[in-house]
C-alpha cells in the first residue's frame, strides 16, 4: 500500500448531518483503475496520498471496473462525497449533485446524545489487485474512528464498499443505524425509470406469486426491501434502477439480515431524485465497548449499459471472480451433478430416516449414470430430530457408520456430503465453537466433502445482525481450518439467499418446493441476481412433497432432469433399483438420464460457468413456453433450454439475445425435434427462429455455435 502522510497545523473539523442516498453501477470495457488529484495551498505539494493526519486540501479519487466508474472528492472544506457514478463509456452521471458519504451524526454516551464532529484523516490507495481506496475519519469528542474501503476489482462488475467503526475512547458508546450506502441520485430524463427486485422463494408452502418485481418510479415512490434469513419469500438484497432498458444502476448488500430503502422525489417538473439507503435494519442500535470494532455490512454499487440482463451478466462475472468460494472458480468440473439420498436411502417414500441398506445400492446405481456427488440428507444421526446433540450416526440404521459410507462413495469416484443441523446460538463464542466442532467431525472423522446446513434442529442464523456476523466468522474459520471445506447452504430451502452467504457457500438448496415447474420458477427469479452455478435445482416431482417418486418414461425423466439442471443439478428421487417402493427403472430410462448427465457435463456445464445468461421467455406459469438462454461470446457457443408445458401452441418463435449480428450460427436440437439450420445472428436476435414441439410437458435443448 502506498501511503504519503501529510500534516497541517490547523485541523479542519466537520459536523455531520444524517444523509440518505442511492448507489448502483454500469457496464463497459475499461481496465480497473484509479486516478486522483490534489490542490493545496503549499506550492511544493504536487502530490496528495495520505493517512493519519487531518487534511485541508482538495482531493479526488476515481475508481473503475470495466462497467462502473466512481469518483470521490474532498474539497478541503467538507467531508468526502461521491461526485460521479457512471458507466465509463456513457456520459450520464447518476450523482450530478454530490452524494455525501454517510457518517454517524451522533452517538449516546452516559445516557446523553453527543453530536459528532468528524475529522477526515486522509486516504491510502493499494493498486495490487485492482484499486482499493481506504478513507479514514476520527471524532475526538466521541472517541470513534472509521475506515471506509472502496474496492474496484479487475474485470467486470460493481465497486465494493466496507466500513469499520471503532471505539477508540475510554467509555462505552451507543451507535444508531449506520448505512452501508446512502446515495443521492438524479435519474435520467431520457426514459422511464423502473425499480427491480427479486424474491428468494425460500421456504416451503408456496413460492412468491410474482417473484420478479419491476415498478415505475415516480415522485412519490418508496420501497423497503427487508431481507430476513428466517422469512419465506424475503427479498434478495439487490435493488436495480433501470432506465428504459438502456442503462441503469444497482446496489446490493453482503449480509443475511438488513434493509434496502428506495425513495423518490420530483422537486422541479421533469426531474426525478432517487435515494437508496442500504445495510442494517433501519432501527438498529448497538453499544461499542472501549476498543471494540463494529463491522458495517459490506455492499456493492454498480452501473451497467443495456437492459436488466446486462446488469445481471456484469454482476455474475464479478461474483464468479471475486465473491464465491475459490473451489468453484478453480475447478472446471463445478457444478457437480448431485443425487440427494433423501428418498432413495429412506426407509420409505418421504421418510426422514435414511439407512445404509438403501445407500449402498444407490451408489452402485448412480455411478454408471455419471452422477458425481451424493448427499445424505436429514435424519441419519442418533439424536431425535429437532433435538440438539452431536452428529453420531444411528447405530441401527448405519451399523457400519458414516466413515464407511463416505469411503464407499469415494471408491466409486463420488463426492460425499452430510446434512447437519443444531440449535447453537451464533451470537456467542460457545455456541459457535460447539457447532464448529460438530461440523469438523463430519469432515475429520466421517471424511465428508460437504456440509449441508438446514434449520430442522434450529435456525442456521437468527434474524439478528450479531447472529449473522457470528455465523460468517464460524464459516470463515472452518474454511481456514479444514482442507477443502465446503458448505452447501440451506435453511428451510433457500431462505439464506444473499450475497454474504453465497460468498461462502458452494451452492444453495434453492427452495423447499420440488416440482419441475417450481424449479424453473425459482431459477428464473434467482438467476437475475446470482451466478447459476450456485443455484441448486432439486427435483422430487411434487410440490413440497418428496414422497412422490419419479416421473415415468424416458421423455419425462429427460424433461425432469432439464428442469433442475439449468444451474447446479440435484435429484431428490427414488433409486433406479426400485428399492424404495417404486418399480425399477427401465434400461431406456437409465440411458436417457445417463445421456442427460453426459450432455450437461460436456456441453452445458462450461456455459453455466462462463456464458452470459438471458431471460428470453416469460416467468414460467405452467401454460406459456418457458426457458433460458446461455451464450458465451468467447467461444461462440450457446444453448436455449426450452420447455413446453400445458400449452395449446405447438410452435413458438424464439428470439435470442447477445449474439454477433454479423456472424452465422449453426443450430441443432438435442432430441432432433426440429431440423438443423444455419441462421445469422441478426436474424436470430430480431426475427427469431420458429420451434415446433408436439405434445404437452415436453422439453428440448437448442444448441447453437458460431461457424
Amino acid at each position: 500500500m502506498r501511503v504519503i502522510p501529510l500534516s497541517f497545523p490547523h485541523p479542519k473539523r466537520f459536523h455531520t448531518t444524517p444523509t440518505c442516498g442511492f448507489a448502483h453501477r454500469i457496464a463497459t470495457r475499461l481496465p480497473a483503475s484509479v486516478t486522483w488529484t490534489a490542490r493545496v495551498a503549499i506550492p511544493s505539494l504536487a502530490l496528495l496520498l495520505l493517512a493519519g493526519s487531518p487534511v485541508q486540501a482538495e482531493q479526488q479519487w476515481t475508481l473503475a471496473t470495466q462497467d462502473t466508474s466512481l469518483t470521490i472528492r474532498s474539497d478541503g472544506q467538507t467531508l468526502p462525497a461521491i461526485t460521479q457514478l457512471k458507466t465509463p463509456t456513457q456520459p450520464f452521471n447518476w450523482t450530478s449533485q454530490p452524494s455525501p458519504l454517510p457518517l454517524l451524526s451522533g452517538v449516546v454516551r452516559d445516557g446523553q446524545t453527543v453530536p459528532t464532529h468528524w475529522q477526515f484523516q486522509g486516504a491510502a490507495v493499494d493498486n495490487s489487485n485492482g484499486t482499493r481506496l481506504t478513507l479514514r475519519y476520527a471524532d475526538d469528542a466521541t472517541g470513534l474512528t472509521m475506515t471506509s474501503e472502496w474496492w474496484a476489482r479487475p474485470g467486470a462488475g460493481p465497486i465494493r464498499q466496507a466500513s469499520i467503526l471503532t471505539n477508540a475512547g475510554r467509555s462505552p458508546v451507543g451507535i444508531p443505524y449506520q448505512p452501508t450506502f446512502a446515495l443521492q441520485l438524479t435519474a435520467p430524463q431520457t426514459g422511464a425509470l423502473q425499480a427491480w427486485h427479486f424474491a428468494n422463494d425460500g421456504g416451503g408452502g408456496g413460492l412468491d406469486p410474482q417473484g420478479v418485481y419491476h415498478d415505475l418510479v415516480t415522485g412519490d415512490f418508496h420501497r423497503t426491501l427487508h431481507t430476513d434469513p428466517n422469512a419465506a419469500n424475503s427479498p434478495i438484497p439487490l435493488a436495480v434502477l433501470d432506465s428504459a432498458g438502456n442503462h441503469g444502476l444497482y446496489v446490493g448488500t453482503e449480509w443475511s439480515f438488513g434493509d434496502i430503502q428506495i425513495a423518490a422525489t420530483a422537486p422541479p417538473p421533469g426531474q426525478l431524485n432517487v435515494t437508496i439507503q442500504s445495510g442494517n435494519i433501519q432501527n438498529f442500535q448497538a453499544t461499542l465497548q472501549p476498543g471494540q470494532a463494529f463491522t458495517v455490512p459490506p455492499g456493492f454499487v454498480g452501473t451497467y449499459r443495456g437492459d436488466i440482463d446486462a446488469a445481471g451478466n456484469s454482476l455474475r462475472k464479478y461474483l464468479f471472480q471475486h465473491s464465491m468460494p475459490a473451489a468453484l472458480r478453480g475447478d472446471p468440473g463445478y457444478p457437480k451433478v448431485q443425487w440427494n439420498a433423501f428418498t432413495a436411502a429412506g426407509k420409505g417414500p418421504g421418510s426422514w430416516d435414511p439407512a445404509e441398506k438403501g445407500f449402498y445400492p444407490l451408489i452402485d446405481d448412480m455411478t454408471p449414470l455419471g452422477f458425481e456427488e451424493v448427499m445424505i440428507d436429514v435424519g441419519w444421526w442418533q439424536t431425535a430430530l429437532g433435538q440438539d446433540g452431536d452428529p453420531n450416526a444411528d447405530p441401527q440404521d448405519w451399523p457400519a457408520g458414516m466413515k464407511a459410507a463416505a469411503d464407499y462413495a469415494h471408491r466409486h469416484g463420488i463426492r460425499f456430503g452430510l446434512y447437519w443441523t443444531d440449535k447453537q446460538d451464533m451470537t456467542t463464542p460457545a455456541g459457535r465453537q460447539t457447532r464448529a466442532d460438530r461440523i469438523k467431525k463430519l469432515f475429520q472423522q466421517y471424511s465428508a466433502d460437504m456440509w449441508r446446513s438446514d434449520n430442522t434442529g434450529g435456525p442456521v442464523v437468527t434474524s439478528d445482525y450479531w447472529s449473522v456476523k457470528g455465523f460468517y466468522e464460524m464459516v470463515d474459520a472452518l474454511q481456514q481450518q479444514i482442507p477443502n471445506f465446503q458448505w452447501e447452504n440451506c435453511s428451510s430451502g433457500g431462505r439464506i439467499k444473499d450475497f454474504g452467504a453465497m460468498k461462502r457457500a458452494v451452492k444453495i438448496f434453492n427452495s423447499d418446493n420440488f416440482s419441475e415447474l417450481s424449479q424453473r420458477k425459482i431459477f428464473y427469479d434467482s438467476s437475475f441476481a446470482f451466478h447459476p452455478m450456485q443455484l441448486e435445482g432439486h427435483l422430487a416431482t411434487a410440490e413440497n412433497n418428496a414422497d412422490t417418486l419419479r416421473p415415468k418414461g424416458a421423455a419425462a425423466l429427460k424433461s425432469a432432469f432439464r428442469s433442475m439442471s439449468m444451474g447446479a443439478p440435484e435429484w431428490v428421487l427414488d433409486a433406479p433399483n426400485g428399492g424404495n417402493g417404486n418399480a425399477p427403472w427401465t434400461d431406456e430410462e437409465k440411458q436417457a438420464v445417463a445421456a442427460c448427465v453426459n450432455t450437461y457435463k460436456t456441453k452445458i456445464r462450461p456455459l453455466i460457468r462462463n456464458a452470459d445468461l438471458y431471460h428470453i421467455f416469460p416467468r414460467p406459469d405452467g401454460r406459456v413456453w418457458d426457458g433460458i438462454e446461455y451464450y458465451d461470446p468467447a467461444t461462440g457457443k450457446g444453448v436455449v433450454y426450452i420447455f413446453k408445458p400445458d400449452s395449446p401452441n405447438d410452435t413458438q418463435t424464439i428470439t435470442l439475445k447477445g449474439l454477433d449480428a454479423n456472424q452465422t450460427y449453426r443450430l441443432s436440437f438435442e432430441d432432433g425435434s426440429n431440423p438443423d439450420v444455419d441462421k445469422s445472428g441478426q436474424e436470430l436476435t430480431t426475427a427469431g427462429i420458429p420451434v415446433t414441439l408436439k405434445g404437452k410437458f415436453v422439453s428440448e435443448l437448442l444448441f447453437f455455435e458460431k461457424k
